[in-house]
């Protein structure tokens, strides 16, 4: 309660840095204006969080090992596709991760070569990673039971509405 009083009051409250605008043709002003454009807010809400965390994760990704520069300071009329290839291939063990990367800067530079930021977009010509997978596993009769006997099983129904089994076929 010492605390609460003390926050209501205006006293011990954290520090907190004011934000910092990107320079001006930045990858990170590039990211920045994309978001506040009517292309990006169009998108489903789930969609914008997902794509604002893989934007910021690159832009935050230093341009090479060794290097204190990150992405998000290179000017954007800079960025090639040799670059976004790095970008993807950091990902190489998560191969969506890293296609998701690649899908998310497209979109970017497909805003900024419409609004004139940019002449061309550098990631239209990178490939997707390949990805190696046999598809989803389908689950066995036995699994189906273990999986319900773990979770409670709730359905919600409307009124009158008749019960209706599922009998699955013998293994």
């Amino acid at each position: 309660m010492a605390l609460y009083a003390r926050l209501l009051a205006g006293d011990g409250l954290p520090d907190i840095p004011t934000p910092r605008h990107p320079t001006t043709g930045t990858l990170a002003w590039l990211v920045e204006q994309y978001e506040r454009s009517a292309e990006f807010w169009q998108l489903d809400q789930a969609t914008k969080c997902v794509r604002r965390g893989i934007l910021a994760a690159c832009l935050a990704e230093p341009i090479n090992p060794q290097s204190a520069k990150l992405f998000g300071q290179v000017e954007a009329s800079k960025i090639t596709g040799k670059a976004i290839r790095v970008l993807r291939d950091r990902k190489a063990d998560k191969p969506n991760s890293g296609n998701n990367r690649v899908k998310a800067l497209r979109r970017v530079f497909t805003f900024a070569v419409e609004h004139e930021h940019v002449e061309k977009n550098p990631a239209r010509d990178v490939p997707y990673l390949r990805i190696n997978s046999d598809g989803f596993h389908s689950w066995s009769v036995d699994e189906v039971e273990r999986y319900e006997a773990r979770h409670q099983i709730r359905h919600a129904r409307a009124p009158g509405a008749r019960d209706l089994a599922i009998h699955w076929p013998a293994a």
